[in-house]
């Protein structure tokens, strides 16, 4: 019986000193996310405040909308009006500012932010048909510079330095391509970016919404269940 006790009392010390080990390190984990989400929230925030301030400001500082807001409207407007090396230095980075963080969020996270970006239909597609090498992983980031992207570059483990170079080489493709669009069609440019603000505004306060739903119901559901 005692001997039995004390074996029964044996076996579950090793998970707890397992956990032990590890809560710290999953705390780092959820604070350095955390952080990093904070910090994309405030690029989404200087975003919305460029996209409010773009009807006064795109005909007296066209420059201040795209570093405040990089869309592709309002890229397509200020073309005809700015000169090249001014608007591909100030586009491309803007554009490139916070996909760093998306790529560090992915790398944090690991398996879970791959998994979360695999939800979406389009991107699960393009990651199961690639081959599992470095190079064509570059090949797909050049193609889609784009924040979700990073971060699944991130959560695949790629150097960050490859993954930036790729990153940066593909928005400056994307913006020549803008050049050259806002040149031959300076008007429609103009009207997508009057247009532009009343679609992004709505756009990102239902986001904020759902986010904020979402955040107030987990609790709910976790007490239901």
């Amino acid at each position: 019986m005692t001997g039995a006790g004390i074996g029964a009392e044996l076996v579950p010390r090793p998970p707890v000193a397992i956990s032990s080990s590890t809560e710290p390190a999953t705390t780092t984990c959820r604070r350095r996310a955390g952080m990093l989400c904070i910090g994309i929230a405030l690029f989404n925030l200087i975003g919305l405040a460029g996209d409010l301030c773009s009807p006064m400001l795109l005909s007296r500082q066209p420059m201040v909308v795209v570093l405040l807001s990089p869309r592709t409207a309002y890229l397509v407007a200020t073309a005809h009006d700015v000169p090249f090396a001014l608007f591909l230095g100030v586009a491309v980075l803007r554009l490139c500012a916070v996909d760093p963080l998306h790529f560090m969020l992915g790398r944090t996270m690991g398996p879970a932010a791959l998994a979360a970006i695999r939800r979406i239909e389009l991107v699960r597609r393009v990651i199961d048909r690639l081959p599992r090498t470095g190079t064509i992983w570059m090949v797909g980031i050049a193609g889609s510079p784009t924040a979700k992207t990073m971060c699944a570059a991130g959560a695949a483990g790629l150097p960050g330095r490859g993954a930036a170079a790729a990153n940066v080489a593909g928005t400056i493709a994307r913006v020549l391509v803008i050049w050259m669009a806002g040149r031959a069609v300076p008007g429609a440019g103009a009207t997508m970016a009057t247009v532009a603000p009343w679609i992004a505004v709505p756009g990102g306060v239902a986001l904020v919404a759902t986010a904020t739903l979402r955040r107030f119901r987990r609790p709910a559901r976790a007490v239901a269940g």
